[in-house]
């Protein structure tokens, strides 16, 4: 009988089967990946309220303006949200013409931390603004930060379908 040395029996049976040890390693980083992914747009949602409280402080203030910047800045928030959550997570099937490798899940996951830095960096300032610079140049720095994290976003993809 074969000695147990603490492996998961999968584990070991899965190291019997020819190429299963990358396949199981690349399903670890999509897996990392979209739960990075997931906590990003849970913590960007999470901080949506923050602008439904500005937007009913400029309704009572009578400052209509201000309350069209909010719901943009809202809408650019959501957008990103969507593209977040439905950005692809580096899956590739055996038979596709993209095959997403080790280096590739790698650097998709370096560039998933730092994005999640600048969404760190776009909370902490979206809570720190107070109401004198919500009506003005504090709406177009989160303004001019959303625009910025949407172009990570979407130069995020390019990371997958670059061919090495």
């Amino acid at each position: 009988m074969a000695e147990y040395n603490g492996n998961n029996i999968f584990e070991k049976l899965g190291a019997l089967i020819p190429g299963y040890k990358g396949y199981s390693e690349r399903e670890g980083r999509r897996e990392t990946d979209k739960i990075l992914r997931e906590q990003i747009v849970d913590s960007l949602n999470n901080n949506i309220s923050v602008l439904y409280k500005w937007n009913r402080a400029f309704l009572k203030e009578g400052h209509l303006e201000q309350l069209t910047e909010v719901e943009d800045i809202e809408k650019k928030l959501r957008i990103i949200t969507d593209q977040i959550k439905f950005a692809q997570c580096g899956d590739s099937g055996f038979f596709d013409v993209v095959q997403v490798n080790e280096k590739t899940l790698d650097n998709l996951y370096l560039y998933d931390m730092a994005f999640k830095k600048k969404v760190d960096e776009f909370i902490t300032n979206l809570n720190s603004i107070n109401s004198h610079q919500r009506k003005g140049v504090g709406l177009e720095n989160l303004s001019e930060q959303l625009d910025s994290l949407k172009q990570i976003v979407e130069n995020r993809d390019k990371l997958i379908t670059e061919i090495e």
